[in-house]
């Protein structure tokens, strides 16, 4: 099936995709830095980002927040950290780099016009 990329659906190329963090309700940390970075990133989520939606959509821009997981790099290579972590994915693995790039590729494409206010968990189900 192809789906055509024409005006005559809505379709713009103006989207934005911002990420925020999941982490934010589990974490257990001290690290005031860390923490901050991660409440600040919150922000984004609920109403600003809704906000934005509806400032942006009369001019075919989407806004959609998502939330990744813990996810498989070469920043966390630590191996008890990473079983560790795994024990608390559902789906008992962590994430990968291009499964979050096609999340993000697809919020972008034409299929996706009608998405926009959203925060989209993916996650694992790390906080299933």
């Amino acid at each position: 099936m192809t789906i055509p990329s024409t005006i005559s659906i809505g379709w713009s190329p103006s989207t934005f995709v911002l990420c925020s963090s999941p982490q934010k309700r589990r974490s257990r940390t001290s690290r005031a830095v860390v923490a901050l970075s991660l409440r600040g990133a919150s922000l984004l989520i609920g109403p600003p980002s809704r906000g934005l939606a509806r400032d942006l959509g009369p001019r075919a821009i989407t806004v959609n927040v998502i939330q990744p997981g813990p996810t498989e790099t070469d920043m966390n290579a630590n191996p008890a950290v990473i079983d560790t972590l795994r024990t608390l994915m559902a789906i008992g693995r962590m994430g990968k780099d291009v499964e979050i790039a096609s999340l993000v590729a697809y919020l972008a494409s034409p299929p996706a016009s009608f998405i926009t206010g959203s925060a989209i968990t993916i996650d694992g189900g790390y906080l299933a």
